[in-house]
């Protein structure tokens, strides 16, 4: 619990600091470019494997219309990603990392300097809301059996069935399964922007099942280690084990165990 409370404490912390920045630079003049992407600072923002797939599935999806944004020949309709050299299959975090910073350099190139700095504005104050309000998963086990079980769970939801990244994305390890589960409730849908709140309570809600699940699934294995006993006990000794299960807190069948275990309770 403390470790989760620190983790929240720092969350918001980041948060913060990340408001006061947007708030100091917004009437400023937008600092130093994207060109080269290598070594711009201003996409220092995107330093998680969360948020740099989250970038990635962003700029994958965001037609000129969507960013409201005029770039050189391309219509409304276009996505700038699909028609900019950057690699459209990145297999890992340090390419998408590449692509997205790659992303800002064509979009510098074939925009200007302006609009690309209010793009990643404006994604940047997205994230934030992403960021705030989607509840932690960090309790989703690394191991391998968990993932794939979380994995098929995320691509048989209704929700993200047609539209999420979950139906076409195919992960190419473990690890990447993994972040590919927290990237699909994470990710934006331009058709939900305008209530976008709505649908991450939604998802919030999505989440709280999917850990429900887990939480059953894990129990269920635990049962199967488990055999039931049926014994008969004095009304004195029912009395000294209600009074162990009070005093401890703990449950009639965990003092049972730790005394056949352990021979006492201390």
């Amino acid at each position: 619990m403390q470790g989760k409370t620190e983790t929240s404490r720092l969350l918001r912390n980041a948060l913060n600091n990340l408001r006061k920045s947007n708030e100091s630079h917004s009437e400023e003049n937008p600092p130093s470019g994207f060109i080269p992407a290598e070594k711009s600072r201003l996409l220092s923002w995107i330093d998680s494997e969360r948020i740099t797939f989250w970038c990635w599935l962003f700029i994958r999806r965001a037609s000129c219309s969507f960013l409201g944004k005029q770039i050189a020949d391309l219509v409304d309709e276009d996505i700038p990603y699909i028609h900019f050299e950057v690699n459209s299959n990145p297999l890992n975090h340090d390419e998408r990392l590449v692509a997205v910073k790659k992303y800002f350099e064509e979009m510098e190139k074939k925009a200007g300097h302006a609009t690309a700095y209010e793009i990643m504005r404006e994604m940047q104050a997205e994230w934030l809301v992403i960021a705030d309000k989607t509840k932690d998963m960090s309790w989703l086990p690394r191991k391998e059996a968990v993932v794939c079980w979380a994995w098929d769970y995320v691509r048989k939801l209704p929700y993200f069935r047609k539209k999420s990244m979950s139906s076409w994305f195919q992960p190419v390890n473990v690890a990447e399964k993994r972040m590919a589960v927290i990237a699909v409730f994470d990710e934006s849908f331009p058709d939900e922007y305008m209530y976008r709140h709505d649908f991450i309570k939604y998802r919030n809600h999505l989440i709280a099942n999917m850990k429900a699940a887990y939480d059953k699934k894990m129990g269920n294995k635990n049962d199967k280690l488990r055999t039931q006993i049926s014994v008969k006990i004095s009304w004195h000794a029912k009395q000294r084990l209600d009074k162990l299960m009070r005093d401890r807190g703990a449950t009639q069948q965990s003092i049972i165990e730790y005394l056949l275990l352990h021979g006492n309770l201390d």
